[in-house]
Protein backbone atom coordinates (compact mmCIF):
# COMPACT_ATOMS: atom_id res chain seq x y z
CA UNK A 1 0.00 0.00 0.00
CA UNK A 2 2.79 2.49 0.18
CA UNK A 3 1.89 4.52 -2.97
CA UNK A 4 -0.57 7.00 -2.32
CA UNK A 5 -0.62 6.62 1.53
CA UNK A 6 2.11 7.16 3.97
CA UNK A 7 2.13 10.37 5.94
CA UNK A 8 -0.40 12.05 3.73
CA UNK A 9 -3.61 14.30 4.68
CA UNK A 10 -6.47 14.66 2.26
CA UNK A 11 -6.66 17.91 0.93
CA UNK A 12 -9.87 19.31 -0.65
CA UNK A 13 -7.62 19.44 -4.20
CA UNK A 14 -7.81 15.73 -3.54
CA UNK A 15 -11.67 15.97 -4.56
CA UNK A 16 -10.84 16.86 -7.95
CA UNK A 17 -8.69 13.60 -8.63
CA UNK A 18 -10.02 11.41 -6.45
CA UNK A 19 -9.59 8.14 -8.12
CA UNK A 20 -5.76 8.37 -8.10
CA UNK A 21 -6.12 9.33 -4.72
CA UNK A 22 -7.98 6.74 -2.90
CA UNK A 23 -7.21 3.75 -4.60
CA UNK A 24 -4.63 1.98 -2.78
CA UNK A 25 -7.28 2.18 0.14
CA UNK A 26 -9.73 1.08 -2.14
CA UNK A 27 -7.59 -1.86 -3.42
CA UNK A 28 -6.25 -3.45 0.04
CA UNK A 29 -9.96 -3.29 1.13
CA UNK A 30 -10.88 -5.08 -1.74
CA UNK A 31 -7.93 -7.74 -1.70
CA UNK A 32 -8.57 -8.09 2.25
CA UNK A 33 -12.28 -9.03 1.20
CA UNK A 34 -11.39 -11.68 -1.10
CA UNK A 35 -8.63 -13.17 0.79
CA UNK A 36 -11.09 -13.31 4.06
CA UNK A 37 -14.06 -14.78 1.98
CA UNK A 38 -11.22 -17.63 0.03
CA UNK A 39 -9.88 -18.19 3.87
CA UNK A 40 -13.83 -18.98 5.32
CA UNK A 41 -14.91 -21.01 2.19
CA UNK A 42 -12.27 -23.07 1.89
CA UNK A 43 -11.30 -23.51 5.95
CA UNK A 44 -14.96 -24.90 6.16
CA UNK A 45 -14.78 -27.06 2.78
CA UNK A 46 -11.18 -28.50 4.05
CA UNK A 47 -11.82 -28.54 7.75
CA UNK A 48 -11.61 -32.35 8.15
CA UNK A 49 -9.90 -33.31 5.78
CA UNK A 50 -6.90 -35.05 6.12
CA UNK A 51 -5.37 -33.73 2.77
CA UNK A 52 -6.42 -31.59 -0.02
CA UNK A 53 -7.63 -32.96 -3.51
CA UNK A 54 -4.46 -32.73 -6.18
CA UNK A 55 -6.47 -30.12 -8.20
CA UNK A 56 -7.17 -27.14 -6.04
CA UNK A 57 -9.87 -24.56 -7.08
CA UNK A 58 -8.00 -21.21 -7.83
CA UNK A 59 -9.23 -19.34 -4.16
CA UNK A 60 -7.82 -21.90 -2.46
CA UNK A 61 -4.42 -21.41 -4.73
CA UNK A 62 -4.23 -17.61 -4.14
CA UNK A 63 -5.36 -18.03 -0.47
CA UNK A 64 -1.98 -20.74 -0.32
CA UNK A 65 -0.06 -18.16 -2.36
CA UNK A 66 -0.61 -15.48 -0.02
CA UNK A 67 0.39 -17.24 3.13
CA UNK A 68 3.43 -18.71 1.56
CA UNK A 69 2.77 -22.47 1.44
CA UNK A 70 2.71 -22.99 -2.25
Amino acid sequence: MAPGIGDKKWEMAHNENWSFHTRPFVDAYFHAQFFLAMAVKYGRKYRWRKRVPNVIPCGWGALMCLVGIW
